[in-house]
């Protein structure tokens, strides 16, 4: 009974704990939704490509299994892969309209607003580095690619990695000029979005951040491009499993591995 007293007290003199506000970026909010819009269940921008929306930690996930399946080195035709799609899509962009007083502050903020809007990291165009990145070759490409346009004019990419979440790209001139971006190679499964269409409307975090999980967006075209470059790549591919003409079609092992990455990927999440 005197426990029991004891106990019945205790918890009267006890304060009550509120459950963890989750605090919502309505900025990014509503700049996801002006930039983005769904159609048929599928994530399209203003230029009517389509996207795809990604765990952070999956993708550092799927990139791996993707690597053992090819059994080959990938991280250079990922980050060209970059390269050439987002300067495709800066293509279409305002950026190079940026001009005046404080030019290289306002391509910053612009640039900041950008990648906030994707959940890509915080790129800086001064010193090449950025911060929170997605997997080296892939935020390297894409902050390459602005460094290009900037510059008009081509330069060899290396980068190199500073700990787990930071970057810096260590530029090299080349003599190759600078080439207007061509559209991504177009499959027969590429998604086209219908007429009808609504804002993308996510609840997220400062970050990009739902339910404490880093979420990012990605679009189709860096894959189709990937997907392109592994032609000539030789996996063993369970005919059976795979109905595919490997004959006529050159991209057969890099489709089976991407698919057979994915497959892994869900069944250990």
């Amino acid at each position: 009974m005197r426990i029991f007293f004891q106990t019945q007290h205790v918890a009267q003199i006890m304060p009550l704990v509120d459950a963890p506000t989750i605090q919502l970026d309505q900025s990014l909010m509503q700049g996801i939704a002006a930039f983005f819009s769904m159609s048929d269940g599928l994530i399209f921008d203003q230029n009517g490509d389509h996207w795809c929306i990604w765990h952070a930690g999956q993708l550092q996930h799927w990139w791996r299994l993707y690597g053992e399946k090819v059994d080959s080195p990938m991280g250079r035709k990922l980050a060209n892969a970059a390269v050439e799609q987002e300067s495709w899509q800066l293509n279409h962009t305002n950026f190079s309209s940026i001009k005046g007083l404080f030019r290289s502050k306002k391509q910053q903020r612009w640039l900041e607003d950008r990648w906030d809007t994707f959940g890509w990291g915080k790129p800086n165009i001064k010193d090449l580095s950025l911060q929170n990145k997605l997997l080296s070759s892939l935020s390297a490409g894409s902050l390459h690619a602005i460094f290009e346009l900037m510059n008009q004019t081509r330069f060899r990419l290396r980068w190199e990695d500073r700990g787990s979440h930071a970057c810096k790209l260590m530029l090299d001139e080349t003599n190759y000029p600078y080439q207007e971006p061509v559209a991504p190679p177009s499959f027969a499964w590429s998604s086209k979005m219908n007429a009808t269409s609504s804002p993308l409307n996510l609840e997220v975090e400062k970050g990009f951040v739902v339910d404490g999980e880093r979420l990012c967006l990605l679009p189709s075209g860096l894959f189709d491009r990937l997907l392109d470059s592994s032609a000539g790549i030789e996996i063993e591919i369970d005919e059976n499993l795979w109905h595919i003409d490997i004959e006529s079609f050159e991209n057969s092992a890099g489709l089976v591995a991407l698919a057979e990455a994915s497959k892994a990927q869900f069944l250990d999440t």
